[in-house]
């Protein structure tokens, strides 16, 4: 009886060890997952059309020309950012818009909603963001310096965008 009791214990507790070897293994692949997905995003190809808008806030807006140093006598500036699904929002689809980890924004619910179900069989489901060309449009009012707004290279049906998607990794 005894032995048997000492053979469950030990069964228990490798049962244990292993489960949380696993939960480690787990835990860095997806950070090692995340690290390539930010090193190697797909890239869009468009037609420089900037046909979506994005809507920024006062605070993000203060913190992107801080951060870039822009000038008054910059009127349109043009960056790459990110588009990225945000994967804890199970319930709706949001895509939000980051660039240098600062979130400027998010996509309108309904493209968004489209975007993510066109892209259903790629890594952006999972994570990987979508590197575009965005448009900001400096303004100034009262000596102040603001973002009058963004604008995405992406197109108006975001059905085409999977048609212009460059995957860096897959040329090489």
């Amino acid at each position: 009886m005894l032995v048997l009791i000492v053979v469950v214990i030990v069964l228990v507790l490798g049962f244990v060890l292993v489960q949380r070897i696993d939960q480690g293994r787990w835990h860095r692949y997806q950070f090692e997952r995340d690290i390539f997905f930010r090193n190697h995003p797909y890239q869009y190809v468009g037609n420089e059309q900037f046909e979506q808008q994005l809507l920024i806030s006062k605070p993000a807006q203060r913190k992107l020309i801080n951060d870039f140093m822009w000038k008054n006598d910059q009127q349109v500036i043009y960056k790459k950012v990110l588009v990225l699904r945000e994967i804890e929002q199970q319930q709706r689809t949001t895509v939000k818009v980051i660039i240098r980890e600062l979130t400027l924004g998010y996509v309108e619910q309904d493209y968004a909603a489209s975007l993510c179900q066109q892209l259903q069989s790629t890594d952006f489901e999972i994570g990987r963001p979508i590197e575009v060309l965005a448009e900001f449009t400096l303004a100034t009012r009262k000596d102040q310096l603001y973002v009058s707004h963004i604008k995405l290279d992406l197109p108006f049906d975001p059905r085409q965008v999977k048609l212009h998607l460059l995957d860096a990794t897959k040329e090489k």
